[in-house]
């Protein structure tokens, strides 16, 4: 990099410095969303109400961005079979739910788990649809 080009740079603003975690980290929403959360959190770390607690908000949502974005790499390292392994045993468990969780964890998985790869995610779909509803 010249050093024209470096003093050419916007210094990046906490607001900046907050879409793009926002970016990296939630890419299982859409850009309206995550323009949204961004919004909503802005608000939050901007209202007078909260400048004692600011620096722990902040500190809370990029640990929680963080986690999200090492277990988006860590899913999306899996392999074909790994994932098939791993919807295996998410049927196991699923069948042992009683029929009420079911339904709440097969919405969940219909609307996108976060950082959940769409292989992964069709591969337990389909585990779990073949799992009879009697019990």
């Amino acid at each position: 990099m010249t050093t024209l080009a470096f003093f050419n740079q916007t210094p990046t603003t906490e607001s900046q410095q907050i879409k793009d975690t926002i970016d990296a980290s939630f890419i299982h929403l859409g850009p309206q969303k995550r323009a949204e959360l961004h919004a909503s959190l802005m608000q939050i770390l901007n209202d007078p109400k909260n400048s004692a607690s600011r620096a722990a908000i902040l500190a809370e949502f990029n640990a929680h961005a963080l986690e999200l974005r090492n277990s988006q790499r860590m899913l999306s390292r899996l392999s074909e079979s790994d994932m098939k392994v791993v919807a295996a045993e998410a049927r196991a468990a699923y069948e042992k739910l009683p029929p009420q969780q079911r339904e709440q964890l097969l919405q969940a998985l219909q609307q996108g788990v976060p950082g959940m790869p769409k292989t992964l995610q069709d591969l337990m779909l389909a585990e779990f649809g073949n799992v009879s509803t009697t019990r």
